[in-house]
């Protein structure tokens, strides 16, 4: 993972640029909103997506996959309307042959109504439907669950690394909302230590609001500058947690 040092003044640009955010984010959702605003507000999206967004790729043409080295993809969690994008996505690769296996979040509990079945699906049940729908084979994915905790994205970090050092996978694929790429690279790079050869992250294009994106914008400084120091301190952090806060 490479690492971009970046200056003070850049910092202070990008707080700035957040502040400025919420102001335009009050004033665009009024009615009487001035199309000036509004493009004041879709400058600061732009701004935000340039720091949220980094995107790591595997080559459509990389030599090593007609030799059968294919990555291990994994779809990071998320609400049902996100997983349809990262399902999506997923199923892109796949279909490129740049992965072998598919690895889901598995989530206890039900979702919605199936009249053919007449009752409600597991949430599990509901995303392998998706996933076929994609064409997708069955045997193709397995799901893996986690301890509780807090912090979603620390957790998965961990035990998908915990994962992929234990299995000796060679190539992981991460799936996750676009504008969480670079939350995500900063999790499993940490996590992981370059002990597996390749790392890649691919973001789904989900519609978000200005709102989402400040809100992930100080996710990532939390992640950044506190959690992830924290688990080099506390290597169980991300499992610690059980209660909210």
């Amino acid at each position: 993972m490479v690492k971009i040092k970046k200056s003070p003044w850049h910092l202070i640009s990008f707080a700035l640029a957040v502040l400025f955010s919420v102001l335009f984010l009050y004033f665009s959702l009024k009615p009487n909103a001035s199309a000036g605003v509004r493009r004041l507000s879709g400058l600061c999206r732009a701004l935000l997506l340039s720091e949220l967004v980094l995107e790591t790729k595997l080559p459509d043409d990389d030599s090593r996959i007609a030799q059968g080295e294919k990555a291990i993809l994994y779809v990071l969690g998320g609400s049902q309307k996100s997983l349809v994008y990262k399902f999506k996505k997923a199923a892109i690769i796949y279909k490129k042959g740049l992965a072998g296996k598919i690895l889901v979040l598995s989530d206890p509990g039900l979702t919605e109504y199936d009249p053919a079945l007449r009752r409600n699906l597991r949430n599990d049940e509901w995303a392998m439907k998706v996933l076929e729908q994609q064409n997708i084979p069955k045997e193709r994915v397995d799901f893996v669950s986690l301890p509780e905790g807090i912090f979603g994205s620390l957790r998965e970090g961990k035990r998908i690394s915990e994962l992929a050092i234990v299995r000796g996978y060679g190539k992981l694929i991460l799936v996750t909302s676009d504008h969480h790429t670079r939350r995500v690279s900063l999790v499993f790079g940490q996590f992981l230590e370059h002990r597996i050869h390749e790392l890649y992250v691919y973001g789904a294009a989900e519609e978000v609001g200005l709102k989402e994106l400040i809100r992930e914008y100080f996710k990532l400084l939390l992640y950044k500058h506190v959690l992830l120091p924290a688990c080099h301190l506390w290597p169980t952090l991300p499992y610690a947690i059980h209660s909210p806060i």
